[in-house]
């Protein structure tokens, strides 16, 4: 076991760039990606139990990957329902509308 070398860690940054760029699609979302990954890993010491830093920090990237994934399936499901909340309410306005302008029975 040893630890992972802050100052080594930096040498990847290219390596991860483009395996978050073909996880993601975007060049943006890449970099977001790239600097919550080494903000995470660096934030505290890292014990590998091989030598391979670079596979370390790409399944540290994959599991970053997955959390935005997570982040923004969940982020779209409120905002369905706040979409479908938004539109019953309209179409009970409609109807309260459309009420009070029938003339009365």
């Amino acid at each position: 076991m040893r630890k992972l070398d802050p100052e080594g860690a930096g040498d990847y940054i290219d390596a991860l760039f483009r395996a978050a760029w073909a996880m993601s699609g975007s060049r943006q979302i890449a970099e977001d990606l790239v600097q919550e990954t080494y903000v995470k890993v660096l934030s505290r010491p890292r014990l590998l139990r091989r030598d391979d830093d670079l596979g370390y920090l790409v399944k540290a990237l994959r599991n970053t990957w997955y959390s935005h994934l997570r982040k923004e399936r969940v982020r779209r499901e409120v905002t369905d329902l706040s979409e479908r909340v938004d539109f019953a309410e309209r179409m009970l306005a409609k109807q309260k509308d459309a009420a009070q302008l029938a003339p009365p029975r």
